[in-house]
């Protein structure tokens, strides 16, 4: 039963009794509130704390706070750990494609392995930053450390609303940094010739000239069908993605569903690639596509040969195993007619460049390197951001990469544009110089 109490407005300075909320403003403007609770059954001490826009935001928060909550808890809240947390708090999510269900899991999973038995109640600010430091230790990224905190930090969140503690220690941590990260040089036309030649030997050779020209994601490549592309235009129709289990499924976003018309070179490709495809399916005749089926038993060794290889810690099952793959015609099929694995490509992607004789950069890089080619070209951001799918322009602008000597190319440019390329009237070093009494 929530208690209501008559507060005042307080000054600056002035606290509330013991027993009564505190409303104080900040220095800031904002509007503090706290409030001493009654000792829980764990005997620790509780606090409310909570900061709002104004004044009669944080009176309304006051007259609801519950001082006999921390006493009502049920015992299996009172003993509840943070595993038993964030499988609640994963059970409520909404469910999403596989890949998502993929990456949540393995972040809940990662702080179970940790902080799994730590009950609730007893978490502190000081055990969630030695998680994080031995995170760190252990190699992760930033962005892996802060999403591990944002996830825990979400599911202490549901422990606050359900007054099984008074505040959430992750908030009082601080957020991982994260080294610049050197942007890499756009690859040079030389460089890009070099790479196409040596793709030649591959069977994904018109895969990577499209990727080049239109600048498109692997998976929607790889995860193209036959009827995607119309030859009468020349036009490659993106509308979904390949997914890294074998499937096919809807793309990244709404945006990514675009037309991208292909230049008459790339059309002439296409056509005597189609030819060989088609060859080929008739050469094989109803093995073409047939994929090899493996027994799930194989499977689980292999799971498990794959988590000896990555040196995971996790225990086994901690990661939902991936569906079925769905049946459907690639665009750019193997000899056997089905679809290249996403792996298989960037193995064929690193070959191609060490024969190339150049060093290893992602196959996203293709990506990057198009638009750092487009905008260099007088292309518009809003124009780009259709071609690359996108949803922000923003988005468009972070690919942009470094090109050698691009900065003595921005000065000449704005210095022309200022009408500063020939200076009249330019002093002599001896009228430049101040004259002395």
């Amino acid at each position: 039963m929530t208690e209501t109490r008559k507060v005042r407005k307080k000054s600056a300075r002035e606290r509330g009794k013991r027993g009564q909320p505190s409303i104080v403003q900040r220095q800031d403007g904002r509007w503090s509130v706290t409030a001493e609770m009654p000792r829980g059954a764990d005997g620790r001490r509780h606090r409310y704390q909570g900061t709002f826009p104004t004044y009669d935001a944080a009176l309304e928060a006051a007259r609801k706070i519950d001082y006999n909550a921390s006493q009502q808890l049920s015992s299996a809240d009172r003993d509840l750990t943070v595993g038993q947390l964030l499988q609640r708090w994963q059970a409520s999510q909404p469910a999403g494609r596989h890949s998502t269900v993929e990456n949540r899991t393995w972040l809940v999973s990662k702080i179970s392995a940790r902080l799994g038995t730590r009950r609730v109640q007893q978490l502190t600010a000081q055990d969630i930053q030695a998680f994080l430091t031995a995170l760190e230790r252990e190699g992760k990224a930033a962005s892996t450390c802060n999403k591990c905190r944002q996830r825990l930090q979400v599911a202490l969140d549901d422990a606050v609303d359900a007054g099984i503690i008074a505040s959430n220690p992750a908030k009082r941590v601080r957020a991982a940094r994260g080294t610049t990260k050197v942007r890499e040089e756009a690859w040079t036309p030389d460089q890009v010739k070099a790479i196409l030649r040596s793709a030649q030997q591959s069977r994904l050779y018109p895969l990577f000239v499209l990727a080049f020209m239109t600048g498109a994601r692997l998976g929607e490549l790889v995860g193209a069908r036959p009827q995607d592309y119309d030859p009468a235009t020349g036009t490659l129709h993106i509308t979904g993605t390949a997914q890294k289990h074998g499937a096919r499924g809807e793309p990244k976003t709404e945006a990514a569903k675009r037309r991208l018309p292909l230049p008459p070179e790339a059309r002439a490709l296409m056509e005597q690639h189609l030819k060989g495809s088609a060859r080929l399916k008739e050469e094989a005749g109803e093995a073409w596509g047939r994929r090899k089926t493996t027994s799930e038993s194989t499977r689980a060794k292999q799971r498990e040969a794959a988590r000896r290889r990555g040196g995971s810690t996790l225990p086994e099952g901690s990661i939902p195993p991936s569906p079925p793959a769905g049946q459907y015609e690639a665009l750019f099929p193997t000899t056997h007619g089905t679809p290249w694995s996403l792996r298989n490509v960037r193995r064929e992607w690193a070959t191609v460049l060490e024969r190339a004789g150049l060093p290893h950069r992602r196959f996203h890089s293709i990506r990057s390197g198009f638009a750092t080619a487009a905008l260099q070209n007088g292309v518009g951001i809003k124009d780009l951001q259709d071609a690359m799918g996108h949803t922000s322009p923003l988005m468009s602008l972070r690919y942009a990469q470094s090109v050698s000597g691009s900065e003595a190319r921005v000065v000449h440019v704005v210095a022309r544009h200022l009408g500063l390329a020939t200076l009249d009237n330019v002093p002599t070093q001896e009228e430049a110089e101040p004259k002395t009494a």
